[in-house]
């Protein structure tokens, strides 16, 4: 748990320093706490996982555009780009990620408008640009593309998709260090089990947290809105709103 685990992955046993190998899977026998009397952390089995796409998609884009991008091309003249795409995030009403990060739909905006596009021009027009950067340009643009479109599909996936999407991971994991000039991290890790995940299902965006997270809206409403009455009471107001959330998921099945 958190950035000081020594083993990250929910699925695998591997370690923190080689993030970027593969490793067995977790069995009910594993532990991995100073206290060998706890029970294991996770019960599930790992085959059961679903490998979180939107948050790779979401963690290793914002590495790349907030991050990589600064390093090669400046910070001020991304944090320019930035501001035509940005939106206003809420402190309270989400976590640390969403109030500091890009979204979702800030990094397809920042993909359609081409802002990687027009960070390479600014910097072209006041410096010289040389041809390793354009170079490492070039990749980390075209892995934003690749993230975006294999990590949030919802359609099946056939073998042939299977095999492309590895050939990405692969290339990712291989130039991550040089291109981006940072360590490996937990989500980039992940990456391989969002292969084996969709080799194994033949799908991996219909499975996302996507709809959980789009949920968080109409729960934090109705908590910090809706039941502030009983703001002396935090269990009593959160079972309301988990109560108010719930008839409203089922209503549409009841009308039907």
């Amino acid at each position: 748990m958190a950035p000081s685990a020594t083993h990250p992955c929910p699925i695998c046993i591997v370690s923190k320093n080689n993030l970027l190998s593969t490793s067995r899977y977790r069995t009910t026998a594993d532990k991995h706490s100073v206290d060998r009397t706890h029970s294991p952390l996770l019960t599930i089995p790992p085959e059961r996982i679903v490998p979180t796409p939107l948050h790779l998609f979401l963690g290793i884009s914002n590495r790349i555009i907030l991050d990589a991008f600064s390093e090669l091309l400046g910070k001020e003249r991304v944090e320019s780009a930035l501001k035509s795409i940005t939106t206003v995030h809420s402190a309270g009403c989400s976590g640390a990620s969403d109030l500091y990060d890009l979204n979702g739909p800030e990094i397809s905006k920042w993909m359609k408008r081409e802002c990687s596009a027009s960070v390479l021009a600014a910097a072209a027009s006041s410096s010289t640009v040389t041809a390793a950067t354009t170079a490492s340009h070039s990749i980390l643009s075209r892995w934003l593309q690749q993230l975006h479109h294999c990590l949030l599909r919802s359609d099946d996936w056939t073998a042939t998709d299977t095999d492309a999407w590895r050939s990405v991971v692969s290339d990712i994991h291989q130039h991550w260090c040089t291109e981006t000039s940072q360590k490996p991290f937990p989500k980039l890790h992940m990456l391989h089990h969002s292969v084996d995940f969709a080799e194994r299902h033949r799908f991996l965006g219909r499975a996302s947290e996507a709809q959980i997270e789009s949920f968080h809206a109409s729960f934090n409403a109705l908590f910090h809105k809706q039941h502030r009455n009983q703001s002396g009471n935090t269990a009593e107001r959160l079972r309301r709103s988990l109560a108010d959330a719930a008839l409203r998921a089922v209503q549409p099945f009841l009308q039907q």
